[in-house]
């Protein structure tokens, strides 16, 4: 017997029990897909959860050194020692958003090489403004005058360019992070869809020739 009058002779239900197989194993690979697709967002959704904090220390850094210089500022203006009791507090919540910052940013090579640049920074900023209340009220002379000194001036203007810097970074690597994890999503899901059809194919012919189809023997002896 040929090989071809053999394939005439197989029973169209044993195809129907490998196309219902076929379905299994393409159903499960599809669902398969279809957590790996759910795992790349989540993945993209701590992503863009680590940069909304990233941003956030940031912003805080920024506003604990406004703070520092306009409590100085205060100082040097009134007198009034209850702006060295601020600039204390603020000095606290500066090196609680440096501590967290660098946190967030020490597996970043990019973003960690600046903000090694911004500590160092940030303490000779630090080193300015609590040296100048260190006299308290004998000293705003010297505050006033170091206000308008443009050396003091320029190193609040470095901190403050790498603030922005790094802000600026961040929002691209965030945008880049995101329309990666969305391609990749898309694909992804787009190849477990297809998957899941071709399961449904293969089950439904499967189903038809397992429960409905006849074989040669079966037509010989009816």
């Amino acid at each position: 017997m040929s090989p071809a009058r053999r394939l005439f002779e197989v029973d169209p239900r044993e195809f129907g029990i490998s196309a219902l197989f076929a379905a299994v194993v393409l159903f499960v690979a599809a669902m398969a897909m279809l957590g790996r697709n759910v795992e790349q967002l989540r993945e993209s959704f701590a992503d863009s959860e680590r940069s909304a904090a990233v941003l956030r220390q940031i912003d805080q850094v920024h506003i604990n050194i406004t703070g520092t210089e306009l409590t100085v500022r205060g100082f040097a203006l009134s007198g009034d020692p209850v702006f060295v009791s601020y600039h204390k507090h603020i000095h606290k919540e500066l090196v609680i958003a440096m501590t967290a910052l660098g946190e967030l940013v020490r597996d970043t090579p990019d973003l960690q090489a600046d903000f090694v640049s911004l500590e160092k920074q940030v303490a000779e900023h630090e080193a300015i403004y609590t040296e100048l209340l260190a006299d308290g009220a004998a000293g705003r002379q010297k505050v006033a005058e170091a206000i308008t000194n443009p050396a003091k001036r320029r190193s609040r203007g470095a901190v403050l360019a790498l603030l922005v810097h790094m802000d600026a970074q961040e929002n691209a690597l965030l945008t880049e992070r995101r329309q990666a994890a969305e391609a990749k999503a898309g694909r992804t899901f787009a190849l477990a869809i297809g998957i899941a059809i071709f399961a449904f194919v293969a089950g439904t012919i499967g189903f038809a020739l397992t429960f409905f189809g006849r074989g040669p023997a079966l037509r010989r002896r009816s």
